[in-house]
């Protein structure tokens, strides 16, 4: 262990002296192409001397004739880390005999990626993992980064359910697990571990994005213009998760907690978080607002809304509205799962969460001035939380809520998109679903 400093545990350079001890007579008996082996040594990616023992764990199988191993997994770290996972690639690879290196180029070719035509280098972009697995990104005004989820539930087949899981969960299904009895977890998603069986998708890093301008305008041109978009003006999460709702006894009124913010997530998001270039490269926004309770919807007077205003009058030069599929939708999932944080609503009380809905809405007609291609709305009817109707509705009195929220849908859209409204559903033309973060709403 000559080179690694004192501060490094004695715990730990005992584990690493045993292992180097005992790796060579055990990797030396190996028949060629017979063993599976896994590797897992957690080290603190944070520690000065991280990579140093790393390094000593992976070298005896280093040492090993390139595809001497059948299988191999190795975790060096339980948090996602760069070095530590590229160095446990390199030693899976070379014992498994997986290719890593490039072909060799002739003489006269040139290696330049700019070099081909843009047309031929978008379709190359991708194949990267610029594009996600679903084609769907998240962001969020809460936690203001983007993500990427494949919730557990679905209700498109268990076919659609095991490809998606390929990519995000790894570990589920037997092709895909290690095999067993497995020392833990190898997701290169989770952990700085490398595993052939692992093919979960993660965030692409920067070096797309710093090769030169061309690549940069390539890459952001594929992330934004073939994955849907997803905004929340809270946190990806079921309703009961909002901060400024409590549960309360039957016989209390939920405290009133006005609208927390002075501007949308989404306003945020399209003028602060994507590139004003990039606008024009969007083909599919959604914007999500939870199920605000009365008077948490702010008026039409908030700071909030006249920025959403501004935004959208900011936004209409810059964005290919012809090309341009927006979404606009209030969580739901029913009066049973909202409940508890409900009192009954005066009628009163749901004309201005209505009124609030047409707020959001009448803005966005500016854009359809502009040619926008699509536009659906999704609102749920605030009519079934009003005293009447929790307490005394019928079978018939919900048919007639489900009228109603179709009538608000049809107003909402026509307001926006006017006479070109009976186009949009003309010739059974599909409306497309709406996000996966439905699955979690419905299935939480």
């Amino acid at each position: 262990l000559e080179g690694i400093r004192d501060d490094v545990s004695k715990y730990a350079r005992a584990v690493v002296r045993d292992w180097r001890s005992v790796a060579p007579r055990l990797l030396s008996g190996v028949t060629p192409g017979h063993l599976a082996l896994s590797v897992v040594c957690d080290i603190d990616p944070g520690h000065p001397e991280a990579r140093p023992l790393a390094e000593l764990v992976v070298a005896p199988i280093l040492l090993l004739p390139p595809g001497h191993l059948r299988k191999c997994n190795i975790r060096l770290a339980m948090t996602p880390d760069g070095r530590l996972q590229q160095l446990a690639k390199d030693a899976v690879c070379r014992s498994c005999g997986i290719a890593t290196d490039p072909l060799p180029l002739p003489p006269n070719a040139d290696p330049v990626l700019t070099a081909l035509p843009r047309e031929l280098r978008l379709r190359i972009l991708e194949y990267t993992d610029l594009v996600t697995p679903t084609r769907q990104v998240m962001w969020s005004g809460q936690d203001r980064a983007y993500s990427v989820f494949a919730f557990a539930y679905s209700d498109r087949g268990i076919a659609d359910e095991n490809h998606r899981a390929q990519f995000f969960r790894c570990w589920i299904g037997e092709d895909l697990a290690p095999e067993p009895p497995s020392p833990g977890c190898f997701c290169r998603r989770h952990h700085a571990a490398f595993s052939p069986a692992c093919k979960c998708w993660v965030p692409p890093g920067p070096s797309l994005f710093l090769v030169c301008r061309t690549l940069y305008e390539d890459a952001q041109y594929v992330f934004f213009s073939k994955n849907r978009f997803t905004v929340h003006d809270y946190k990806i999460s079921p309703p009961w998760a909002l901060p400024f709702v409590e549960d309360c006894e039957e016989d209390e009124l939920p405290p009133k907690y006005p609208y927390p913010n002075e501007r949308f997530a989404a306003s945020h998001f399209l003028r602060e978080i994507i590139p004003a270039p990039s606008l024009a490269h969007l083909r599919f926004l959604e914007l999500v607002f939870p199920p605000y309770r009365p008077g948490s919807w702010p008026e039409t007077h908030h700071p909030a809304m006249q920025d959403w205003r501004a935004t959208i009058d900011w936004l209409r030069p810059r964005i290919n509205t012809r090309r341009l599929t927006l979404q606009l939708a209030v969580s739901n999932v029913g009066d049973i799962a909202l409940e508890p944080y409900y009192r009954p609503i005066t009628a009163e009380e749901a004309r201005d969460m209505l009124k609030a809905y047409m707020d959001l809405v009448q803005p966005l007609a500016r854009l359809a001035d502009d040619g926008l291609a699509r536009f659906y709305a999704h609102f749920p009817h605030p009519q079934q939380w009003t005293e009447e109707f929790r307490f005394n509705s019928t079978s018939h009195d919900w048919d007639r809520l489900r009228r109603a929220e179709l009538a608000l849908k049809e107003h909402a859209e026509r307001c926006v998109l006017g006479s070109r409204y009976d186009s949009l559903h003309a010739d059974g033309k599909e409306e497309p679903r709406l996000g996966d973060w439905q699955e979690m709403y419905w299935d939480c």
